[in-house]
């Protein structure tokens, strides 16, 4: 059960029998020696995504994260993998060309879990830091591959496609630190099945990023703003709520006092388009929604990425601020 596979699968690298060596088999050797020796198993995760695009650049791994190009022979595995399941046209809005890899382990007495809470997390954090990726699905299989026979498959929540990936800007190992950092401040918080007004704000942000409507991801962008800057307040008016909603964000959002009341219209702006798109009016053209859908992603975004560094604020911060 242990050395079988494993001299299966160390075989079947080589590209040809024969060509064996003595390199190759102590690798063999040392393989199977760690597995029946370790104390748990070992899982590796892929999510193959498109959005950064690493070259001919080395992998760069923090902890136990990792991005790396994806090769063509992977390309077509995935290809081949997913044909079995359903139409490529459906599953896929383009090609994959990285991926980022997570190594997890698990008890050897259990079918190990996959790890859904911290792929949102890190691909969360890839958005909140500017990273636009797209992805259709991550893959979990054994570490080494031969332990377990088959792999996992599980959606990976990501746009269908990515924006136009700037094929000059350089990724480096400080950019995945500030990622891998960010994504360990998510964990605490649920994106994907939201428990709280805070998560519903991380949960709305990524799902406005999914949607391949611009009216769609305006509303979910407006909501993630809302659950940001109006925090439950007993003493506010409902009635207030437009108008809280420019003062806190005009506050909360501009690097400096003089940014503030070009802040504030332009929230007046994406509160006035929900409401238009949500409750009928004069219904916007689609030149103003993209428009709006861009100033909303990107002001949830900041705003998001500063709760998740300073803790989200309060209503008493929020006063505070007004009456500073």
């Amino acid at each position: 059960m242990i050395v079988a596979p494993a001299l299966y699968h160390h075989l079947a690298l080589l590209p040809r029998v024969d060509q064996a060596d003595d390199a190759t088999a102590r690798a063999f050797a040392e393989d199977v020696l760690a597995v029946v020796t370790a104390t748990d198993l070992r899982y590796l995760v892929t999510l193959p995504f498109s959005g950064i695009y690493m070259g001919e650049s080395d992998p760069i791994t923090v902890g136990d994260v990792t991005v790396r190009s994806l090769s063509s022979v992977e390309q077509g595995a995935i290809f081949q993998q997913r044909a079995r399941f359903t139409s490529l046209m459906l599953d896929f809005g383009e090609v994959p060309y990285s991926a980022l890899e997570l190594r997890v382990s698990g008890p050897r007495t259990e079918q190990h879990l996959t790890v859904c809470d911290r792929i949102p997390a890190l691909t969360t954090a890839f958005q909140l830091h500017g990273y636009e990726i797209s992805g259709r699905f991550a893959i979990e299989r054994s570490d080494p591959p031969w332990v377990r026979d088959g792999q996992g498959h599980f959606p990976s929540g990501l746009p269908r496609r990515s924006w136009p990936a700037d094929a000059d800007a350089e990724f480096s190992a400080n950019d995945l630190e500030a990622i891998v950092k960010t994504a360990k401040l998510l964990e605490r918080h649920h994106v994907s099945e939201p428990a709280s007004a805070q998560d519903l704000a991380l949960h709305r942000f990524a799902a406005g990023l999914a949607r391949e409507s611009h009216a769609d991801g305006v509303v979910d962008f407006t909501i993630a703003l809302e659950a940001l800057l109006l925090p439950y307040d007993e003493n506010a008016r409902h009635g207030d709520l437009g108008y809280r909603f420019r003062v806190h964000g005009a506050h909360y959002l501009a690097e400096d006092p003089a940014e503030r009341r070009d802040v504030w219209k332009q929230l007046k702006g994406i509160y006035e388009t929900r409401s238009r798109l949500v409750h009928g009016g004069k219904y916007p053209v689609k030149g103003e929604i993209v428009k709006i859908h861009d100033l909303a992603r990107d002001f949830a975004r900041r705003g998001l990425l500063r709760a998740l560094v300073e803790g989200f604020p309060t209503s008493q911060m929020f006063t505070d601020m007004a009456l500073s």
